[in-house]
């Protein structure tokens, strides 16, 4: 099925119901083949490719350039070098020089400095004072901050993990409560909000109204009862959340992202030597523009394979609490992640690809905005142009990340291809606009809440685990305070994700549940809770289209 050919999302019966009966009575359909092959294909090119060119890299690079340094004329620091033909014409027998025992580089000379135990104790203390002078500034202090600190910085991420875990258990436990909190709170600061501004309005203007006449304030009044509705709706999405695959992702992504890392060193390393006369035959070593364009490759690279596993994760995610839903008899659940799995890596791997590269190519073209808004500044015409291109871009790719991801729910129970599971999930997230909108706001809210306790929690116990361990680096305490908030807001994220991945699959399954089902011949999978909603929105429905025919009566006549 294209993705730009005339492929149909799933159409109704005459009985106005959709899909075919019973088919997703033993859970996520079984009988499915598999998808964008394709793309596959490509991203498995993609990776041997990279993978040749950062041998090739590595071959031509030497990264002690970057860990040791190198002195004026091109020689690594502590170790033995090779001359460099191109100076050896013009100086001869300034390069090539065995630097083993000066491992160490000053750069405000540019020269490797001897190691401690190859100087006299006068020499020692010269290159001690060189080194308070040259070497040790703000960033080296830093380095050593974080340095003698990194039990207290291992502390800290584990106070991260522990608060997540005990956010995590709150939602799971007391979400009603939370959510009926947040209601309440946030209803109160719109009224208190819309009293002012009128207060504030009246005052300007010298008008004293009834506030019954100011639609800002009648306005907050359905705001809050549509809220107050909504709360037992949301409150049932908060269950079902997997916390398994959790640990598989950050290993991934941290495997890949050191794996990353170094192949941006070993590019970054792959220079050739280039002498400039000008400045006493000074060697630098430069990249080729093939090396340059092997770094944006690496950089589009990057893109592509963390969104690709962060959409495995959502696959896995979704196939498993997708079984749960469909599953009425819940001691026959077997295991959901194993089974998602399996199904993921036998048949999806290429509709993930697919997904994945269409957002990697859009942060792509944003990481090149930026580099032209960078090039061209902000203070002129094109920098303006260039910045509303990335906002616009930014705003595209917000868009395609929600898509996608209710499309990897569709994949997830119905075995589509990306396209048409893409279309699906369109389909079904327009025609229950108004539902979405009350479990997005009040959903994500809740899960912002929940980071945003956990790294502030973190810093101000880091602040005091610091204070009590490590008084005497007092001056740079944040350095590891701000590690250990950026991995509490990574473990956060992690975690907190697989509730909103949660709640997004449960709301997509009871959308095509109800949609798929009558509640008569073909019985809802959904919880009697759910069931009472479903009846009164239908009542409602009907209620407000006799109100329309009504209205609309003697307009006809």
């Amino acid at each position: 099925m294209g993705c730009f050919g005339g492929g149909d999302v799933d159409n109704e019966r005459p009985d106005g119901i959709k899909g075919n009966p019973g088919e997703l009575d033993d859970g996520p359909l079984k009988n499915r083949s598999c998808r964008d092959i394709i793309c596959l294909i490509l991203f498995g090119a993609f990776l041997t490719f990279g993978a040749i060119l950062l041998i090739i890299a590595n071959r031509k690079g030497d990264l002690d350039r970057i860990f040791r340094g190198f002195d004026h004329y091109g020689d690594v620091c502590g170790q033995p070098n090779n001359p460099i033909p191109e100076l050896e014409v013009v100086r001869p027998n300034s390069s090539g020089k065995d630097l083993t025992n000066y491992p160490k580089l000053v750069p405000v000379i540019n020269r490797c400095w001897p190691a401690p135990s190859f100087v006299s104790d006068a020499a020692q203390k010269g290159a001690q004072e060189v080194d308070k002078t040259a070497v040790a500034d703000f960033w080296e202090k830093v380095v050593s901050t974080v340095q003698q600190s990194r039990y207290e910085i291992l502390y800290m991420c584990l106070v991260a993990v522990g608060l997540t875990v005990v956010i995590t258990v709150l939602l799971r436990l007391f979400s009603g409560v939370i959510i009926w909190a947040i209601i309440i709170v946030t209803a109160l600061g719109a009224l208190i909000g819309t009293i002012v501004l009128w207060v504030l309005w009246s005052q300007e203007k010298k008008i004293v109204e009834d506030i019954q006449n100011n639609p800002n304030s009648t306005a907050s009044v359905p705001k809050v009862k549509i809220w107050l509705w909504d709360a037992k709706k949301v409150d049932l999405f908060f269950t079902g959340a997997i916390v398994v695959t959790i640990f598989t992702t950050f290993l991934a992504l941290s495997a890949f992202v050191g794996i990353w890392l170094l192949g941006s060193l070993t590019i970054v390393a792959a220079g050739d030597p280039v002498v400039k006369p000008e400045d006493d035959y000074q060697v630098i070593y430069a990249q080729s523009p093939a090396m340059k364009g092997f770094q944006l490759y690496h950089i589009f690279l990057f893109f592509w394979v963390t969104q690709f596993i962060i959409a495995c994760q959502h696959v896995v995610v979704a196939g498993a609490i997708a079984t749960w839903y469909f599953t009425r008899d819940k001691n026959k659940l077997g295991w959901p992640v194993i089974a998602s799995f399996y199904r993921l890596v036998r048949f999806h791997l290429g509709s993930v690809a697919f997904g994945s590269l269409i957002i990697a190519i859009i942060q792509f073209i944003r990481y090149l905005l930026k580099k032209v808004k960078n090039r061209v500044g902000s203070g002129n015409a094109l920098g303006c142009l260039v910045k509303c291109c990335d906002c616009c871009m930014g705003c595209f790719e917000r868009i395609i990340k929600f898509i996608s991801r209710h499309a990897y729910i569709e994949i997830a129970i119905f075995g589509y291809s990306f396209c048409k599971a893409a279309r699906q999930a369109f389909s079904v997230l327009t025609s229950n606009g108004l539902r979405l909108l009350a479990i997005n706001s009040i959903g994500d809210f809740i899960l912002f809440l929940g980071k945003l306790a956990v790294v502030v929690s973190t810093i101000f116990i880091g602040i005091e685990i610091m204070k009590g361990l490590k008084p005497d680096l007092s001056e740079h305490m944040w350095a590891p305070i701000a590690i250990a908030a950026v991995f509490a807001l990574l473990v956060a994220h992690c975690f907190l994700s697989i509730y909103e991945m949660a709640i997004d699959t449960l709301f997509i399954c009871f959308c095509e549940d109800s949609a798929r089902h009558d509640g008569e011949k073909q019985p809802y999978f959904m919880s009697k809770s759910l069931m009472e909603f479903v009846e009164n929105s239908k009542r409602a429905m009907a209620a407000q289209d006799a109100l329309m025919e009504k209205k609309m009566a003697p307009v006809a006549g």
